[in-house]
Order: structure tokens, then sequence, then C-alpha cells
């Protein structure tokens, strides 16, 4: 049904700032904070549907499946994959994300919601949903060059696997 999606949406909009972002937070493991770096990778992992290494190649918005708001369209991420650790190794992916963007081109960015830049290069820890790869804010998905330690990780964990 509809429209519980449209009162969360609602919801979060009523709680946009000024400046276009809306606060909201992630629900994940409580002890992940605390955790090793050991650890955290390895539930990353595991709760994730695609591990690998990408390049941003573009940005693009295109028309919500859902059209509670006439003419809304959510952004994609084009990437050229690199290094995979899980999932079906492709050199190109769309990674989908929760931004919207209303048909006068307003962005509503939520905090959670990853801001990625073209030419940029990421580790992304992408879920599934809906057929579509997402890789928001409230995964371990982070820019290439802090993310040296989760792939000395996935690189060990993978040794280990095989």
């Amino acid at each position: 049904m509809k429209i519980p999606s449209l009162i969360n949406l609602a919801t979060a909009l009523a709680i946009a700032t000024a400046s276009g972002s809306v606060a909201a937070s992630c629900n994940v493991w409580p002890g992940l904070a605390s955790a090793s770096l050991q650890t955290a990778v390895e539930w990353a992992v595991r709760n994730s549907s695609a591990v690998f290494t990408g390049q941003v190649t573009a940005i693009e918005y295109i028309p919500a499946e859902d059209q509670q708001v006439k003419g809304r369209k959510m952004q994609v991420v084009k990437l050229a994959t690199g290094t995979w650790w899980k999932g079906t190794p492709s050199e190109q992916i769309t990674l989908h994300t929760n931004i919207p963007r209303d048909a006068d081109g307003t962005d509503y960015i939520v905090s959670t919601e990853y801001q990625y830049e073209v030419g940029q290069s990421y580790l992304i820890y992408a879920t599934s949903a809906g057929g579509h790869l997402y890789a928001g804010g409230c995964t371990r998905t982070r820019e290439l060059g802090a993310a040296t330690s989760d792939i000395a990780e996935l690189d060990a964990m993978k040794a280990q696997a095989n």
C-alpha cells in the first residue's frame, strides 16, 4: 500500500531545512560504532548485496517509479567498477539513490544519503531493493582514499575464503 510511504515522505519533507536537506538517522546495529574494524567490515559485507570499487562517471535523474508527486525524478549514479569482493562483477553499475528532484528542480537531500561526485572513486557497500542497487550514507560506502583499511580487511577476507 502506498499510504505509509506517502506519510513517511511527508514527514521527512516537513522537517526539511531551508537548505533543502532533511534530518534523518540510520538504523544499524547499535554496537557497530564501537566494533573492531574487522567486525565492522564483516558485518557490512554480510549486510550488502555487492561490495566493489567504482569511479562515478555520471549523475543523472530518472523518472521516479512512484509518481506520488507529479514530475518527480530520482538521482542515479553511474560508475565504472574496479575490484569486486561480493556480487556479480560488471564493468558498469547504476546505483539508485533516495535523492528526489521535483519538477521545479528542487532537490531534497536526506542527511543519511551519500553525496557522490563525478570523477571521484569510492568503495561501495550496496544493498539491493526492488531490483536496484543502493549505497547510501548508512552503509560503509566511502571515498576510496579513506577506504584503505577496509580494502585491506576485504582482501584478507577474500584470501581466507580461498
